[in-house]
Formats: C-alpha cells, sequence, structure tokens
C-alpha cells in the first residue's frame, strides 16, 4: 500500500490537469479572443534605390505601390504617410505620377506626409524625388507606407512595409483593369458665403458654401461611367436664388472629369412690383464680387449696367424719367453676369413688374379739347381769356392751362400762345 501511493497520487495529479485542460478549452470556446480588424495592404509595392551602403548619404528613392481594387480610393481629404524610422536628412519628393491633384507635401520627424490628392482604386502611385542617409545597419532599413483617414494617421485604411532594393524585382505585364468608377470635380463662382445645392434627377448628390471670394467646389466619387445631367443653384445672403445652371457630362470609368469656372447667374429682387409712369423701380442682388451685372427690362428691350461691389452685392435704380415712358401693362426683368475675363452667366430668374394706367386727377382734370394752339377755354381762337386762363395757373402743374404737356405751366406755354394769339 505504501509503495502504490505515489502512483495514484501521480494518477489523480494528471486526472486533474486534464480536467482543468478541458475547462480552459471550453472557456476560450465560450468567450474567444476578440478579431480586431487589419488595415488592408497596398499591393506591388517597392522602394528602388540607388545603394545600400550603411550610412550612405544622398540616396534616392523611387517608390512605387497600387491601391488594391477593392480598397476605398484616396481622395484630397486622406493623408498618405511614408515613415522611414531609421533613415536621416531626409529631402521630401518632387514628382508624382498616376495620381490626380496637386499634392500638399511636409515632413514630421522621419515621415513624409502627402494630402490633396486622388488614386483611383486598382491603380498605382510613383513617389520620386526622395533622398536620404541609410541606416547604419542594412537590417533596419525598412519603410512603412500607410494611407489614413486623418491627419494624425490614427485610422490607417491601408498599409505596407516594404524593404529598399536596388532593382524593382518586377515583371512587366500587359493588362487592362476594367475599373467601372468615376469621379467629377466641379468648381466655380456665385455671390460670397452663399448656399450651393447640386442635384442630379431627384437626388442632392451635395451642399456647400461659398467663401469670401464666392469661389465653390464639389468633388464626387464611386460615380457610374456614362451620361449625367446635374444642376447647380445657388442662394444668397438674403434668400434669393441664382437660375439653374445645367451640366450634361459623359464620364469615363476610371478617369477624373474636371468642370471648372462655371458663373452662376445673379440674384435679383424688386423694391415695388408696380409703378406707375414716372415712378422709380428699384433693382439689387448678388454675384461674384466686382463683377458687371448686365440689367434688361422688357418690352420693348431696354438695358442698364451696374458693377457689383467687392461683397458682390449690385443695386440699380430706373429713373422715373425712363418710366414716363413706360406704357401701361406689365413688364419683365432679368439680369446676366458677366466676369473680368468676360465670362458670362446663364440668364437669371425673370421678376414681373406692372406699369399703372394714369389715373385722373379729380383736382387737375385734363383739358375738353385740344389745347396745343393756346385755345384754354375751347372755343376756337386764343385769345386774351385765354391769356387769362394761363395767368391764372402760372407755374403750376394743371394740365388744362399746360400747353405742351411738360407737367409745368411756364414761359414755354406762354410762347406758344403768342405765336397763335389773335386780336
Amino acid at each position: 500500500m505504501t509503495g502504490g501511493t505515489p502512483s495514484l497520487l501521480a494518477a489523480s495529479v494528471r486526472k486533474a490537469a486534464g480536467i482543468l485542460s478541458c475547462l480552459c478549452l471550453l472557456f476560450m470556446y465560450l468567450n474567444p479572443t476578440p478579431a480586431f480588424a487589419s488595415p488592408g495592404t497596398l499591393q506591388l509595392a517597392r522602394d528602388i534605390v540607388d545603394a545600400t551602403t550603411p550610412s550612405q548619404t544622398n540616396i534616392g528613392h523611387s517608390i512605387y505601390f497600387v491601391l488594391p481594387y477593392e480598397s476605398q480610393q484616396i481622395q484630397p481629404s486622406d493623408w498618405i504617410e511614408i515613415s522611414m524610422p531609421k533613415y536621416s536628412s531626409i529631402v521630401l519628393p518632387t514628382a508624382f505620377s498616376g495620381i490626380y491633384g496637386t499634392p500638399t507635401v511636409d515632413l514630421i520627424g522621419t515621415t513624409i506626409r502627402l494630402t490633396n490628392v486622388v488614386l483611383l482604386n486598382g491603380t498605382g502611385m510613383g513617389i520620386d524625388g526622395i533622398s536620404a542617409r541609410n541606416a547604419n545597419t542594412l537590417s533596419d532599413e525598412q519603410i512603412i507606407i500607410s494611407v489614413c483617414d486623418d491627419a494624425a494617421c490614427t485610422l490607417v485604411r491601408n498599409q505596407v512595409q516594404i524593404e529598399p532594393s536596388q532593382s524593382g524585382n518586377t515583371v512587366n505585364v500587359t493588362a487592362t483593369i476594367d475599373n467601372p468608377l468615376s469621379s467629377l470635380s466641379i468648381s466655380g463662382f456665385t455671390s460670397p458665403n452663399a448656399f450651393i445645392t447640386l442635384v442630379e434627377g431627384p437626388s442632392v448628390l451635395g451642399t456647400t458654401v461659398s467663401g469670401g471670394t464666392g469661389f465653390f467646389n464639389f468633388f464626387l466619387t464611386a460615380l457610374a461611367p456614362g451620361n449625367h445631367s446635374y444642376k447647380i443653384t445657388g442662394t444668397d445672403t438674403q434668400g434669393r436664388n441664382t437660375s439653374q445652371s445645367t451640366l450634361n457630362l459623359y464620364l469615363l470609368g476610371a478617369n477624373l472629369t474636371t468642370v471648372t469656372s462655371i458663373l452662376l447667374s445673379p440674384t435679383i429682387s424688386l423694391d415695388k412690383t408696380a409703378i406707375n409712369p414716372g415712378d422709380t423701380i428699384t433693382m439689387s442682388g448678388s454675384t461674384e464680387p466686382n463683377n458687371q451685372i448686365n440689367l434688361f427690362v422688357e418690352a420693348p428691350l431696354k438695358s442698364y449696367t451696374v458693377t457689383a461691389d467687392t461683397n458682390g452685392n449690385w443695386t440699380y435704380t430706373i429713373p422715373g424719367t425712363d418710366t414716363t415712358s413706360f406704357l401701361p401693362g406689365q413688364y419683365q426683368t432679368y439680369a446676366i453676369s458677366q466676369d473680368g475675363l468676360g465670362t458670362q452667366s446663364q440668364i437669371g430668374l425673370t421678376l414681373n413688374f406692372t406699369v399703372n394706367s394714369p389715373t385722373t386727377d379729380p383736382n387737375n382734370p385734363a383739358p375738353r379739347c385740344d389745347i396745343s394752339h393756346g385755345d384754354l377755354n375751347c372755343d376756337g381762337k386764343t385769345s386774351l381769356t385765354d391769356f387769362s386762363i394761363l395767368l391764372y395757373h402760372w407755374q403750376t402743374n394743371h394740365k388744362v392751362a399746360d400747353i405742351n404737356g411738360d407737367t409745368k405751366v411756364n414761359l414755354t406755354d406762354f410762347s406758344i400762345m403768342m405765336f397763335y394769339f389773335t386780336r
């Protein structure tokens, strides 16, 4: 019995260990380790260098990578980081290929940072002109390329780690990549701080607010190739609208289409919707600062010109001397904006106003007959009686003595009367 005790003890230990192992496996099955999403890779990444000699200075780097087809394309707000932790005396790149846009590049420590570019998925980007001092040990010469959603590069979408080489280690292959995605950049001008809306059919694709110069921009990605019809409208700070600008475009797959220098029509409003002949009417609105506004009133057609101020605001008052000749009826007015290069906008919204018929003033009735020869009492002759009537209404606007119809009884009327005066 005494000799068998160690065997029984060992067996008990083994049995307990087996049970514990099963319990651990069961716990791991019921409580799996959380899975964390890792960033996607960058394909065909390489860094071709002039030399790999340790500590050698002014070594050129030619970096290339392909953004996988299944990845989200790189947009102007994204960041590309090239981390070279074991290198020193780093010089920023000078040439780029395969991208759209003008890169903004800076260097923080040993990390090169790029933004403001577009790279379509399934396409490659080349970065050239980088130079640096090699690391002290060849095994330390590693470079990390990251595509990030934010400037701090805490949200990494794609990443790859590569070692520099003096050869590309690639094979040339002729192939066609069928990429169905298109991109579109639209930019133009309107009044400052205007609210701009871009629509296609019933869908609003985007909104933005113009800057202090009136500049606005839309950047659209993942668009289906083919025919598209876009409409752009603006609303100024006073709630007045531009007319719709229509863009009919054909977008190519795997290409960026750029439309620039769109000039939205000026906004317009009236201070009144009905006037009497001889009244003034004031038009006002907004457009790109310092643009010329061509105003039109019809019918019959009359035109006027005014220049917008540095804030894009404009105002023009049609004087009463003009509206005196406006016949009673409805008129329409609209405006066109023209910049310093001669670019013209589309016609703005059309507004209507009415010119009323002359009203009869009981205190100033019209003459009972033709007084153009000075016959004010309508007795068929121009005599002393008519002269007395003229003097009675002298320096007034009374129609019964206003021989020439200029709304004033004065020396002109007296001269006409004297010409026809009979003794």
